[in-house]
């Protein structure tokens, strides 16, 4: 395999859990799945679709009643990426928090399915990825190259940890 690189983004230093956060078991995944860590990565996918409660993620940021809805997102690429499950249920619910006049899609939604926030231009490209994903060969090769959708999924994270961290200043 390609060389492999990871940060810690937790406060304290420590590596997330798969079992705490749906979108870190789901991004794990991913990788141990590109590292043909496969049993690992099947782990970490179940951790994550456990969380799912018929209409989000109940995970450790799971906060005022509101669901996630780009971790539907990254629930529909790493089944289409793996071959582990069926997502069908993310992409139902993102086309409901899809605003019919901008296309944008909204960030938070109640169980109610009703909107919980602004749209932002994270969820919403994600959203693009899980529409546009295609389920995926197995990795086996000694490919060196970073997969696009890692690049993308990079840049999405790095820009929402930037926008929590402003806040918390």
């Amino acid at each position: 395999m390609g060389n492999v690189w990871t940060s810690i983004a937790s406060a304290t230093g420590e590596d997330l859990s798969c079992s705490d956060y749906a979108d870190i078991a789901f991004l794990k995944a991913i990788h141990y799945y590109r590292a043909g860590q496969y049993k690992e990565a099947k782990a970490c996918y179940e951790h994550g679709i456990i969380m799912f409660d018929g209409y989000g993620f109940k995970d450790g940021a799971f906060y005022d009643n509101r669901h996630t809805t780009y971790k539907l997102a990254l629930w529909e690429v790493v089944s289409d990426i793996t071959g582990y499950g069926d997502a069908k249920e993310a992409l139902r619910i993102i086309a409901v928090m899809r605003d019919p006049n901008t296309g944008e899609v909204y960030t938070h939604y109640r169980q109610d399915m009703s909107i919980g926030s602004m749209a932002n231009v994270e969820t919403t490209a994600l959203a693009i990825m899980a529409y546009n994903s295609k389920p995926q060969e197995k990795v086996t090769d000694n490919n060196n190259n970073l997969p696009l959708e890692y690049i993308i999924i990079g840049v999405i994270m790095a820009s929402m940890i930037a926008v929590l961290l402003s806040r918390w200043r």
